[in-house]
């Protein structure tokens, strides 16, 4: 019995311990659950741990991840959410809140691998990281390396880039600006190096750098850099194309594009791009403007099928995401649903599909379109109200559907459409389909 207790709770302990101390100066506390205990080099770290630093006080911790934290004198740490799992990389998660205090954070695996799900909050503002070193306050927050998005507690949103800060003291985030050295000063919180063990801690912080350096070593012998097609639109309709350098390791394709935030199928932040496929999000500035993007196929391909004795029919089918006017997000439920059908070869090149989602306000939209290809590209020549009809009202001039074949063999489509009605009502967006 007690050999089957010890397997069921083998688990829990593997789990348990998220990371360690590695050096510490004054006084530092631990507080988990109603036990207080006091924190030396060497002691283990659990989720929910809140760690306190006296006025003289400093500690570095090293996460299972080997995410580098300190935290500066007089200051409070809470590890709100700390998950780490090698096997599942999808599952990774962080949020660090710094209650009281600085705190300076190297980022680790998790911050490399999930960027969207390692979150980093004081009282006045939340710090979104790009594979970044970040060193902070309650009214400072600067970026050493990397980037990173800071956003104060009424919204306000300011993009921050390597040796740049901006200060949230007054609630709304200052335009970015050079850290100083009295900027690093006020903020305290440097490496730590304990005098009663400092060749221990040394070799420990060392060993975690190497471990480091050689994954990502790693990383580099696989990867190759790619560069992808990105069309953009903005809720007046506004459209823009460009292109963005991006990162494939492996399946995943990766971005530290700072303008640009991934969103998946349900319209979370995530952080990786689809193999040869087509990815959408959303602008960091303004996340009414809406991109989608990918690996555009190769023109040949689609004029050899354009060129075909035989016609070749296609049908793709997927999501929309958008606003309407701006400020009426579409939903992205079972009542969403994008469908582009293609002929071509044989003399035929035609394109048409359909529209259709609600709004959060209620909105009911559904629009059908007819177009031809050119290229690697498509565009509608009409858009109107479907038979079964909406409640917007009949679509007007000035809507249009348009996009791109993405992928080696042209696996998937996405691109951009405005869709305006008689009510002044504008829908703009991204939509993205497989066959």
């Amino acid at each position: 019995m007690k050999k089957y207790l010890l397997l069921l709770l083998l688990p829990i302990l593997a789990f348990a311990n998220i990371g360690k101390i590695t050096a510490l100066k004054g006084n530092v506390t631990i507080k988990r659950g109603s036990e207080v205990i006091n924190a030396k080099a060497g002691t283990t770290l659990e989720k929910h741990d809140f760690i306190s630093t006296s006025k003289a006080g400093k500690v570095q911790i090293v996460f299972k991840d080997h995410t580098i934290f300190t935290v500066g004198k007089n200051s409070t740490l809470d590890i709100a959410e700390y998950l780490y799992d090698e096997s599942t990389p999808s599952n990774n998660k962080v949020q660090f809140n710094v209650l009281k205090g600085a705190f300076s954070s190297i980022t680790g695996r998790i911050g490399k691998l999930n960027k969207s799900k390692f979150k980093l909050k004081t009282r006045s503002a939340s710090i979104g990281i790009r594979g970044t070193i970040v060193k902070a306050n309650q009214e400072i927050v600067m970026c050493t390396q990397g980037a990173i998005t800071v956003v104060t507690n009424n919204g306000q949103k300011v993009f921050v880039e390597a040796g740049q800060k901006t200060d949230v003291s007054s609630g709304t985030p200052t335009a970015p600006e050079s850290i100083t050295d009295k900027d690093l000063e006020a903020v305290d919180a440097k490496p730590v190096k304990d005098d009663n063990k400092a060749d221990e801690i040394q070799a420990s912080t060392n060993e975690q750098a190497v471990q480091n350096t050689v994954t990502e070593k790693e990383r580099e012998a696989s990867t190759t850099n790619i560069t992808l097609d990105i069309h953009t639109i903005d809720a007046t309709g506004t459209k823009e194309d460009t292109t963005l350098n991006a990162t494939q390791v492996g399946n995943e394709i990766t971005t530290e594009a700072s303008h640009l935030v991934l969103t998946d199928d349900n319209g979370e932040d995530t952080t990786t791009l689809n193999t040869q496929g087509v990815s959408w999000g959303h602008w960091d500035s303004d996340p009414t403007k809406k991109w989608v993007g990918g690996q555009t196929t190769n023109v040949q391909v689609l004029d050899n099928l354009r060129n075909s004795t035989t016609t070749v029919n296609a049908t793709y089918n997927g999501k929309v995401m958008g606003t309407v006017n701006g400020t009426d997000n579409i939903n992205m439920d079972s009542t969403n649903s994008v469908q582009v059908n293609f002929a071509l070869g044989a003399g035929r090149n035609s394109m048409d599909g359909n529209i259709k989602f609600t709004t959060v306000n209620g909105q009911s939209w559904n629009a059908d379109f007819t177009g031809s290809t050119s290229g690697s590209t498509f565009s509608s020549t009409t858009v109107s109200n479907n038979t079964d009809g909406s409640n917007v009202g009949v679509i007007s001039a000035g809507s249009e559907v348009r996009g791109a074949f993405y992928g080696t063999d042209a696996q998937a489509v996405g691109g951009t459409f405005q869709l305006n009605n008689a009510n002044d009502d504008t829908a703009t967006g991204v939509f993205k389909a497989t066959k």
